[in-house]
């Protein structure tokens, strides 16, 4: 079985059972003392690797954005930046669809059309990708985890590579709000922007997170050209 189906045969067994609770979204796979399941967005795609052989820890949206245990897949998109372009053809199974604050995994493409999983308020479902595009807000950002194919006795294995990803910076702030704010004013020329507690009296505001440096380099370009002539490549 490849990578990606080990992920999403797994994911399937969520599907229709979690409850929606982010006090208790680590009991996806096992259940609580009440024999229920429990998950919230992001960490129904934690589980569904997890439960595939990739663990990625228990990441929140922001974690998922930024962690270099997956790499960003630069993407184009239409509408204004509410559907990715040709997402039929750029998508695989089982990446990561980050919006603000909400995050999604592809289940399968089938004649032409794709189809994510995801857990809004409720029971995790399956629907179409196109659907959930125009009620989350920004541009998506697509995120993939890299496999490398190792040998042991049972033939081929798998696990994640690593690489360090870079980050575009717009500001840094001593107060929640003002990040916040920050984060509202690049959403509305179109960027997701994630806040993020660097436990040392500052919350930054980060957009982007890349693979290669030319490639975060370049979305600096755009940011700038946006107005947020402050912001800077910071590596991880």
């Amino acid at each position: 079985m490849i990578n990606e189906e080990k992920i999403i045969q797994n994911s399937n067994i969520m599907i229709g059972r979690n409850l929606y609770n982010q006090s208790l979204r680590t009991y996806a796979l096992t259940p609580y003392s009440d024999g229920k399941y429990y998950s919230d967005c992001s960490s129904f795609v934690c589980a569904a690797y997890k439960a595939g052989g990739f663990d990625i820890g228990w990441m929140n949206s922001y974690g998922l954005a930024v962690t270099d245990k997956l790499y960003t897949v630069q993407v184009n998109y239409t509408d204004n930046g509410v559907h990715i372009k040709d997402a039929e053809k750029v998508l695989h199974v089982a990446d990561v669809i980050i919006w603000n604050g909400h995050v999604e995994m592809i289940h399968s493409i089938k004649n032409g059309i794709v189809y994510v999983q995801g857990h809004g308020s409720d029971k995790p479902k399956v629907q179409k990708l196109y659907d959930v595009e125009k009620w989350n807000n920004g541009k998506p950002i697509v995120r993939r985890i890299r496999f490398k194919e190792e040998n042991n006795d049972n033939g081929a294995n798998t696990s994640p590579s690593f690489k360090i990803l870079y980050f575009v910076q717009c500001g840094a702030f001593k107060t929640k709000e003002n990040a916040i704010h920050l984060q509202k004013e690049l959403l509305e020329k179109g960027f997701i922007g994630f806040v993020y507690d660097g436990h040392d009296g500052y919350y930054r505001v980060q957009v982007g997170a890349f693979e290669l440096k030319e490639n975060a380099d370049r979305y600096l370009e755009k940011v700038k050209a946006a107005g947020f002539s402050s912001a800077y490549v910071r590596v991880k």
